[in-house]
């Protein structure tokens, strides 16, 4: 009977954490005491919500390109450590303090709507990475491809291209 309160108990927490009800980080640590021989207490990590973000092995988005450059110099201009911030799970670089400072003040504005993956990729319900210097802007949004010809694939069509995209991204992380 105890073994089934706390398998219970466990799925309780479970599922109120999974309907995103829980707030308190990106993981939250729920502690459960199974006082059998073995052990005193078993440590349980719940993810509450799995951000999807293309980056690399220092969780550095766009291959640490300027993001704000994109859309203020029409470029792809490589940021520097120097200048950096943290958004929804990804280190950012900038080229100088005025781009970070542009960046801060609305990260959403300039951040890339599918979290850097290729536009194209997504678009196809595929994670793929992507070419930071392949870019263009459409409807305000930045976008990067994984190629040239991956760029010209999307952008035959483009707005049919980003309804798809961003609806697979949505259906991705929810």
């Amino acid at each position: 009977m105890k073994n089934h309160l706390s398998v219970f108990s466990l799925s309780m927490l479970l599922a109120h954490a999974s309907s995103g009800t829980m707030n308190h980080s990106e993981f939250d640590t729920i502690n459960a005491d199974s006082r059998d021989s073995n052990s005193g207490s078993t440590r349980v990590w719940v993810e509450k919500s799995a951000r999807r973000v293309n980056v690399d092995s220092n969780g550095v988005i766009l291959k640490g390109y300027d993001v704000v450059s994109y859309f203020t110099q029409d470029k792809a201009i490589k940021g520097s450590s120097n200048y950096q911030t943290t958004y929804e799970g990804a280190i950012y670089y900038f080229s100088s303090a005025a781009d970070l400072t542009a960046f801060n003040k609305n990260p959403f504005e300039t951040s890339p709507p599918v979290r850097a993956f290729c536009a194209n990729g997504m678009k196809n319900k595929r994670l793929a990475d992507s070419d930071p210097t392949v870019f263009f802007i459409a409807k305000g949004k930045l976008y990067v491809c994984s190629s040239p010809s991956t760029q010209k694939e999307f952008r035959v069509r483009s707005l049919e291209s980003i309804i798809q995209s961003d609806r697979n991204w949505y259906q991705m992380i929810h």
